[in-house]
């Protein structure tokens, strides 16, 4: 990473951490937001509410802006019109929250997203989708957490800060978005991210433009202008939202890569049930009928769908070729804080669709809903945690069983035509496979040494020379579900000879290298990014033990060499000492007959 590289991943880190903790300081404002007094609510379901203090209402969300500057506690005047007779009534403010739990859960699916947020980038810096979703994770999470401008405002400056964030985010959260779907299409425009962004910076203009003049100025006009900017921004979103859906389906219908569809689709599951609701539930009916079928709050905490959808995409479907090893524990965590998401979800709608409709008191209602929802969620969290355990773990949990089995025995083999028959048989067994080979090489031959397969005979000199000295992963895109680290340049050649992928055995010695052949898989699937890793874990382990056995193999052959040498030393000792001795005794008689004569003591 370079220096300036390197700067600017600094700075991106500590902006978002300063983001998170400005979204807390939000969150803290929230909770002082200053509600509607019980006697009023009450006498508004038969009355209006026409007047706080000196401020006359023309809207019910002028109340909003009347009480952004008072807290819970303060007694203020009301007056409410019932059969043209006005009323006066003195009441403290409330806390706005204090009977619901919304912005508990709107910290918990901004905290997830945040964290999100973080793992992402740290592990894909430098890729443009993966930076993209971090700052549209954040200002989401950001929106999330406060949940609206002027209900954090207070008379100290300081306040104002998440308000003007707000407004900045909420937008742009969408433009992120929208150019993190664009991704996925790959389109080169250049000035079609110049016109995503350009009605953006339109509506945060004149958004911040109302806000700061209707909350400095305490002018309730402006605050109206404010409103009709927000009116405004409706159109936006719902033009945003269905584009962003479009992109998605597009990127979908273009890509190639069944992995891809997958994490495509979540992100769409995700939309379609995170975002759909505040959508037609929402802002649609604001703007066709003026008044919405939910409540804000109640359609917010739909977006809890939002970052599960893409966990489970970047997790499962590895989006943005990420690696994430995540503990079952931590899974299982995250599932218990969103069924209790939709637990306190469903016990609200229940409240809220029964408590007006029957004579009956709040807290009767609040138990027979708890009870009715703990009835039906006892069937599906059984079924929920099925999925999870199907989805995230059943089959790492198989294929590890696998690897450490094989690894427990090849430990213990010997000779290398065993080990290999071993492995073959291992990985048809776990992976069914019409065809499967493997052969090695060595570099002073270039002849197999090993050449083992199961399910039909493929004639070596067919591909030796297309992959021999060549460290890749050879595949056909219609046989795999990732493109990652995948050489697609010899498909034509492969083809011919009815072979979906060739795998290269990692030697360390420089004088070995092999390859695993694959065929079609007997279930007909593509072979995934988790089938990929567990062949080339367990070829791992094969080439480790091929070699530790060649090791042994040469030491055993030195052993025997050196003791043929000792042996060979000793039997031409012996056979040297053997000789001397034979020619040492008719020498020794030639000697003494020699001197007898030297001294003429015979005549």
């Amino acid at each position: 990473m370079g220096s300036m590289k390197k700067f600017s991943y600094i700075c991106s880190l500590i902006a978002g951490f300063f983001i998170f903790l400005l979204s807390l300081y939000g969150f803290f404002l929230l909770q002082k937001r200053a509600g509607l007094p019980v006697e009023i609510r009450q006498a508004l379901e038969e009355q209006r509410l026409i007047q706080i203090e000196d401020i006359k209402i023309e809207k019910k969300i002028d109340t909003e802006f009347i009480l952004s500057r008072r807290s819970a506690g303060e007694s203020l005047t009301f007056y409410v019109e019932e059969n043209g007779k006005v009323k006066k009534i003195q009441g403290g403010l409330i806390a706005y929250y204090s009977q619901y739990p919304f912005p508990i859960i709107y910290l918990v699916i901004g905290c997830f997203c945040v964290i999100m947020a973080f793992v992402v980038f740290f592990l894909r810096p430098e890729e443009l989708r993966a930076r993209l979703f971090y700052w549209c994770a954040l200002v989401f999470s950001f929106a999330s957490i406060i949940n609206g401008g002027f209900y954090c405002l207070r008379e100290a400056w300081p306040s104002y800060i998440p308000g003007i964030l707000h407004n900045v985010f909420y937008p742009l959260s969408l433009a992120l978005l929208l150019h993190f779907s664009l991704t996925f299409v790959r389109l080169k425009v250049k000035a079609l991210y110049f016109l995503i962004y350009l009605p953006t910076a339109l509506i945060v203009i004149a958004w911040e433009y109302t806000f700061l003049k209707a909350g400095l100025s305490s002018s309730i006009e402006v605050f109206r202008q404010y409103q009709s900017v927000v009116f405004i921004h409706r159109f936006y979103v719902i033009f945003y939202v269905l584009l962003i859906f479009f992109v998605f389906f597009l990127g979908y219908k273009k890509s190639y890569l069944e992995e891809q569809k997958a994490q495509i689709k979540w992100i769409l599951y995700g939309l379609i049930f995170g975002v759909g609701p505040f959508i037609l539930l929402y802002q649609a009916p604001r703007i066709l009928i003026n008044r919405t079928l939910i409540s804000e709050e109640l359609s917010g905490v739909f977006f809890a769908f939002l970052p599960v959808a893409f966990t489970f995409s970047i997790i499962k479907f590895k989006l943005m070729n990420i690696e994430l090893i995540i503990n079952r524990s931590v899974v299982y965590a995250i599932l218990t804080i969103f069924t209790v998401s939709i637990y306190l979800l469903s016990i609200q709608v229940i409240q809220t669709l029964f408590s007006k409709s029957l004579p009956i008191q709040q807290e009767v209602v609040t138990v027979i809903a708890a009870l009715a929802v703990a009835v039906a969620f006892h069937p599906a969290r059984k079924k929920i945690q099925d999925f999870v355990d199907k989805s995230f773990f059943r089959l790492s949990y198989d294929y590890r069983k696998s690897i450490l089995s094989f690894n427990e025995r090849a430990h213990r083999m010997a000779h290398t035509d065993h080990l290999v028959n071993f492995f073959l048989t291992k990985v048809n067994k776990t992976i069914p496979l019409e065809y499967v080979g493997f052969f090695v090489c060595s570099s002073r031959t270039a002849e197999p040494e090993i050449f083992l397969e199961i399910g039909g005979h493929k004639a070596l000199d067919t591909f030796k020379s297309k992959i021999l000295g060549r460290d890749q992963i050879f595949g056909r895109r219609r046989s795999v579900q990732t493109e990652l680290g995948i050489d697609f340049s010899a498909e034509s050649w492969m083809e011919e000879n009815n072979l979906e992928m060739v795998l290269p055995v990692p030697f360390r010695s420089m004088e070995l290298f092999g390859f695993l052949v694959l065929g079609k898989k007997k279930s007909g699937a593509k072979y995934s990014r988790d089938d990929i890793e567990l062949l080339l874990t367990m070829t791992e382990t094969l080439a480790l033990n091929l070699e530790r056995i060649r090791l042994l193999e040469e030491v055993v052959y030195e052993r025997a060499e050196k003791e043929k040498f000792d042996e060979l030393n000793r039997l031409k000792t012996e056979f040297i000492s053997n000789v001397s001795h034979e020619i040492r005794t008719p020498m020794s008689s030639i000697q003494s007959m020699s001197e007898i004569l030297q001294q003429k003591k015979i005549g």
